[in-house]
């Protein structure tokens, strides 16, 4: 069920620490400690072939409802590594109306709501620096319960290197 956020969390998140003059360290740890975030594409059918396995594990395996799972990205959905999945079907997140599977969303569209499971979709890279950094952000902090970040190989060591330049 998305929710709709009212007041801050109390306690720390995934994790935090100052970057990019936001609070975060998940930013860029590859991993939290029981469980993995960070998962690399090398293309675009691979990460599609990668969203829809994540899809599958939570989905089928997990019995997790796809109402509690949103993809987010940077683009819109016609752009979006989303609108190629086939698995399941992924609807545009409209407010007020109730999800009725898996969601999406622009990552601005999203700002102030959740969901149980985030995945953040299509990061070929962080040309725009810090402005790409808060984003990520605001994407990963989405999740209630779990994220996942897809990104290509450069934009892992853009998003290092960024990070490392603080």
């Amino acid at each position: 069920k998305i929710k709709i956020r009212n007041k801050k969390r109390g306690g720390k998140g995934i994790g935090e620490e100052r970057i990019a003059g936001i609070t975060t360290s998940s930013i860029h740890k590859d991993g939290a400690a029981d469980e993995q975030i960070y998962f690399l594409y090398e293309d675009e059918k691979d990460e599609l072939r990668q969203i829809e396995k994540t899809l599958n594990k939570l989905i089928i395996n997990e019995k997790i409802s796809p109402e509690r799972i949103t993809i987010l990205s940077r683009h819109h959905l016609g752009k979006s590594i989303a609108s190629k999945i086939t698995n399941f079907e992924v609807k545009q997140y409209q407010e007020g109306e109730p999800a009725s599977g898996i969601t999406f969303s622009s990552i601005r569209k999203f700002k102030g709501l959740e969901n149980d499971i985030i995945i953040v979709a299509d990061n070929d890279d962080y040309a725009e620096g810090n402005t790409d950094l808060h984003l990520l952000y605001v994407a990963m902090s989405r999740a209630a319960c779990k994220v996942r970040v897809f990104e290509s190989l450069e934009a892992q060591i853009a998003r290092q290197e960024l990070i490392a330049s603080k």
